[in-house]
């Protein structure tokens, strides 16, 4: 006959339907069938979930309710501003300071129906960092002492790169010179056809070549490249650290020695689908021809995305290459870092103390429900 446990301990929370008969997992024992409008405590215990409560009094909107709009509150430390995007405005996007009413008024750079689409956006300090996979991310600036906003396309320092062919191993690679001043001077690439890769195209501009040197030689050589001469297949490079004197010899390296990468994000790939803040990193995430791919910026250093050495502080870019549909389509920066795909809910590590880094990043899968591009609340 059946009997009944009681159970204080909840700590994994509500379980996913594959672990109903899972009696020999930690798990089992320490989880819910339905956990639903309960927020599970650090101690394992439960709670009512938090309810909804007032940002602001906004009284009467500048604007007609009636339309479809998206809407982002955003706080500084001097304004309260409602962010309203919509296709059916004359304006099409309106920022509205809730305190004393003002109404700015910008272009809208995202195109298309707002109900069907999925624009997102985070708040550091003064800025407003918002995107959408089919244009580039742009960022709303609140003037401390006046109030007033601007709005503008947000300039990467060093773009997020990926390489999305990894085979060049037919073409050839040679330098003009590998001892130039490293981050003053310029070096020029040239890249002799084969047929595995494309090319260089205008999309490699802000992207990196790393190189090393004859079989003998161990120098490894990286720079970020300045401009491109597709006719040419040439490119100018500013070198970040010295290569080794081989690749100037005629006929230069092979492919296989060298790891040539584009921007991420570019107008022939799309833009990011989502953004957020996490321990002082801002991480775009998913869209384009990345959908598994998270970039997170440098420490404190939020338009720096290149890897760089891995030093603690470094950009870290990490694909979740869990060999599911796992297409992010939303982020949440909490006591982790939440990660909603398309067939899964993943979060990076609750307990540690250490701090997120190019060594100690992981992603782990939570449950198996997948989601909707619909930004998420806390």
């Amino acid at each position: 006959m059946g009997y009944i446990v009681t159970n204080h301990d909840f700590t994994h929370g509500e379980l996913d339907k594959s672990l109903f008969a899972r009696s020999d997992l930690t798990y089992y024992n320490k989880g819910a069938r339905i956990c639903k409008n309960l927020v599970v405590m650090p101690g394992g215990g439960v709670r009512s979930r938090f309810g909804t409560k007032q940002d602001m009094n906004i009284g009467e909107l500048p604007f007609d309710t009636t339309a479809a709009y998206q809407m982002f509150s955003w706080v500084t430390g001097y304004y309260n501003y409602l962010i309203i995007i919509s296709t059916e405005f004359t304006d099409g996007l309106i920022v509205y300071e809730v305190d004393a009413g003002t109404v700015n008024t910008f272009d809208n750079p995202f195109s298309g129906v707002v109900e069907n689409r999925n624009i997102s956006g985070a708040q550091n300090q003064d800025e407003y960092v918002i995107c959408d996979e089919n244009v580039e991310p742009y960022v709303f600036t609140s003037d401390e002492t006046t109030g007033a906003v601007t709005f503008a396309e947000y300039i990467f320092k060093n773009p997020p790169t990926y390489d999305y062919f990894n085979n060049y191993d037919d073409w050839t690679f040679q330098l003009s010179d590998a001892a130039v001043t490293v981050g003053t001077a310029y070096s020029t690439l040239t890249c002799t056809a084969g047929t595995d890769w494309p090319g260089l195209t205008d999309n490699y501009v802000g992207g990196v070549f790393e190189a090393i040197g004859p079989t003998t030689g161990t120098t490894i050589g990286r720079a970020r490249i300045i401009t491109v001469d597709v006719a040419a297949q040439t490119a100018e490079l500013q070198v970040i650290s010295a290569f080794d004197t081989g690749l100037t010899a005629v006929g230069g390296v092979p492919g296989s020695q060298v790891y040539i990468a584009p921007t991420a994000y570019n107008d022939d790939r799309g833009w990011p689908k989502c953004v957020t803040f996490f321990e002082d990193r801002l991480l775009f995430a998913g869209g384009g021809g990345v959908p598994q791919t998270l970039f997170f910026s440098a420490t404190g250093d939020f338009r720096d995305f290149d890897p760089a050495t891995g030093l603690d502080s470094d950009p870290i870019a990490y694909t979740i290459a869990s060999g599911a549909q796992d297409s992010i389509q939303n982020l949440v920066s909490g006591r982790s870092l939440q990660v909603f795909t398309s067939s899964s809910e993943m979060a990076s590590p609750v307990w540690g103390t250490t701090a997120l880094t190019p060594s100690t990043i992981s992603i782990k899968a939570q449950t198996t429900n997948g989601s909707y591009g619909v930004q998420p609340t806390i």
